[in-house]
C-alpha cells in the first residue's frame, strides 16, 4: 500500500515538475500563483509576476545544437533559483520562457533591485563544450493588486510587458501599464 502512495505523490509531483530543468512546470502555475496571492492577502506588500523571456538563447540552439540550448536551459534555472530569496518561486513554460514570483515586495525599487539581480545573474557567461556564449533576459512584470485580474491574465499581462522591453532594446524588464506610472523609470 506504502508503495502505491509512494507512486501516486511521485506522478503528481512529475506532472508538476519540467523534466529538463526539475523546475515546476506550466501545470504548475496556477496553483502556485493562487497560493503567492494569498500569502500576499496576508502578509500584505505586493506580488511581482514576472514572465522572462531568454535574449540570444535562439543563436545558442542553432548555432551549437540543442543539447547546447539545454544545457544553457538547466544553466539557467539554477542561476534564476540562486538569485531569487526562499519564498519566491520560478517555473519554465516550455522554450526559453520562465515565470518568477516575487512576493513580499514592500516598494516598487525593492522589485527594481530584485529584476536588477536576475539580470545580472543571467548575463554572466556561460561554459559549453569550450564555448562561452553569453544571454540576457527580457522581462515583464505586472504588480498584484495594482492588477488585480485572474491569474490567467495576470501572466498574460506579464507577457505582453515582456514584448515590450524585447522591443525596448532587451536585457531589460518593462511593467505592465496598469502599474502606477512612476514604474517607469529602470
Amino acid at each position: 500500500e506504502n508503495a502505491l502512495i509512494e507512486s501516486n505523490d511521485l506522478l503528481a509531483n512529475a506532472a508538476y515538475v519540467d523534466g529538463l530543468t526539475k523546475l515546476p512546470n506550466r501545470s504548475a502555475l496556477t496553483p502556485l500563483l493562487e497560493q503567492a496571492i494569498s500569502t500576499c492577502h496576508q502578509q500584505g506588500g505586493l506580488l511581482a509576476i514576472c514572465f522572462l523571456d531568454l535574449d540570444g538563447f535562439k543563436q545558442v540552439n542553432d548555432s551549437l545544437g540543442h543539447l547546447a540550448g539545454d544545457e544553457v536551459l538547466i544553466e539557467v534555472a539554477q542561476r534564476l533559483r540562486a538569485t531569487i530569496r526562499g519564498d519566491d518561486a520560478v517555473m519554465r513554460l516550455g522554450g526559453d520562457e520562465f515565470v518568477l514570483l516575487l512576493g513580499g515586495i514592500q516598494t516598487q525599487q525593492e522589485s527594481h533591485y530584485l529584476l536588477r539581480r536576475v539580470l545580472t545573474a543571467l548575463k554572466k557567461p556561460i561554459k559549453l563544450q569550450g564555448n562561452r556564449v553569453t544571454i540576457g533576459a527580457s522581462i515583464g512584470v505586472t504588480l498584484y493588486p495594482f492588477d488585480n485580474s485572474s491569474p490567467t491574465e495576470m501572466v498574460e499581462h506579464a507577457d505582453e510587458a515582456m514584448y515590450e522591453a524585447k522591443k525596448h532594446g532587451k536585457n531589460s524588464w518593462h511593467f505592465y501599464k496598469s502599474t502606477p506610472s512612476s514604474s517607469k523609470i529602470s
